[in-house]
Parts: C-alpha cells; structure tokens; sequence
C-alpha cells in the first residue's frame, strides 16, 4: 500500500510540474536576473591559455516568450572601443535548462526572495576544440551577479577557470 501511494505521489508531482499553469511559473527564480547590468569580462586567452584578457561588458535581460524564457544580450568593448554584441536565451527544457546550450542543473538555490540565486550547470561539450567537461555557475546576490565556467579537459584531466562575467545591476535601464 505504502507503494502504491508513493508511486501515486511521485505521478501526481510529475503531472503537476508538467501542466501549462506551473510552466508559466517555471521561470519565476531566473526572473531576479532581468534588467540591466555593467561590468566586465575576463577571460583567459585560448592563444596561450595563460593571459587574462578584460572587456567591458554590459547585459541586458528582457522576458520573452509569454514569460516562459529570458533573452539576453551581452554588449562587450574590444580594446580598440568598437562594440560587439551577442544574443543568447535561457528557458527551462524537459532535461534541465536551455543557456546558450542544454545544461543539467546540478543545483539550483533560491534564499531570501529576490536577493540571492546559485545555479550550478553542467555539460559535456568542447573547449578550445577539446572535449571537455564544462561546469557555469551563476551567482546573483542583490545586485551584483558572477558568471563563471569551468573547464576540465577529456584527455588530461586538465582544470581550469576559462572566463567569468562580473556585473553589477545598472540603475538606467536598456541598451
């Protein structure tokens, strides 16, 4: 009996989650991230992976989708000052969470409502044309938000930190 009740519950929790009005909610943490930030991008350079190269960086995240995605837009200054821009979205998919690529979130923290986010993601993918086991992880405590990805070669066992986004939510909204 007790089975059977729990094989229900897990059932029930599974059609739960999978209804229209919980997907229309399955943002709700990710939404902290919307608005406008600044500040930089620093990465290390896959010439000689041993110089850090910084670029001054904005984003903006904007709801999209009838709220079930976010689309971002990095805004990065090259050293010479011409600006170049990249689009990217992030939404949740039947296996984890779409950003950029599809990644299993391996832990996901909410703490004090609209103050702190942790997410920890991971893929298997290629780095500097090398299969590599890659790890971001995306911290949001108030205002200030990190953005970090980690890579650990294939054939080496290799680790390294390969770039971080550090920004700081603007006041002036937009572009």
């Amino acid at each position: 009996m007790r089975l059977i009740l729990t094989m229900a519950a897990c059932f029930l929790a599974a059609t739960i989650v999978t209804t229209p009005a919980a997907a229309q909610t399955a943002m709700e943490p990710y939404e902290l991230l919307v608005g406008s930030w600044v500040g930089e991008l620093e990465y290390l350079n896959y010439g000689d992976d041993l110089t850090l190269v910084t670029l001054p960086t904005r984003l903006v995240v904007e709801p999209a989708g009838n709220g079930k995605r976010l689309d971002l837009e990095f805004i990065y200054q090259e050293p010479d000052g011409s600006e170049v821009s990249g689009t990217d979205q992030l939404y949740e998919t039947p296996d984890g969470l779409y950003f950029g690529d599809r990644w299993t979130v391996e832990e996901q923290e909410v703490e004090e409502p609209g103050r702190r986010l942790r997410l920890v993601l991971s893929r298997d993918g290629e780095d500097d044309n090398r299969a590599a086991s890659i790890q971001t992880v995306v911290l949001l405590e108030g205002d200030e938000l990190t953005i970090t990805k980690y890579v650990k070669y294939s054939d080496t066992g290799e680790e390294l930190q390969r770039n971080q986004y550090r920004f700081r939510r603007s006041k002036v909204s937009g572009r």
